[in-house]
């Protein structure tokens, strides 16, 4: 059940390509593998796990310091003792002003908010919405 709902998000998001065709090149994706290594009291429990991130960014046409993003990620690690898997689903949407004060360097203020579900086995649940902001350089 899970699978088709992570495959229909991905055919969503790059359906959104032919949206702009016109202003492709203001649309950005990008792919974000990651480790995931527990410490302190979770490296009892869990193994090194994975994960990766499908990121889309949209400048908007009128005024280029803006963006709109989304983000569709997945994150999994293996209970020790159970070996149980327990993963993360996290679907993301926001906004933000990217600034470039010299020609190599990017600054990149945002506020978004998501949809992120725990999974632990055949179990799932911890569904919320969840606000988040940061500064990306």
């Amino acid at each position: 059940m899970y699978k088709k709902v992570i495959l229909c998000v991905i055919v969503f998001l790059f359906s959104l390509l032919s949206i702009f065709p016109q202003g492709i090149d203001n649309f950005s994706l990008s792919l974000n593998p990651t480790a995931l290594i527990p410490v302190g009291d979770t490296s009892v429990h869990y193994t090194i796990g994975g994960s990766a991130l499908l990121s889309g960014e949209y400048k908007l046409p009128f005024a280029q310091a803006l963006f709109l993003a989304g983000q569709l990620g997945y994150s999994i690690s293996s209970n020790i003792l159970t070996n149980t898997n327990l993963s993360f689903v996290s679907l993301r949407g926001g906004t933000g002003l990217s600034i470039s004060p010299i020609p190599k360097l990017n600054l990149k203020i945002f506020a978004s908010g998501g949809y992120y579900l725990g999974i632990y086995g055949e179990n799932y649940g911890g569904r919320y919405i969840r606000p988040a902001n940061g500064l990306w350089l």
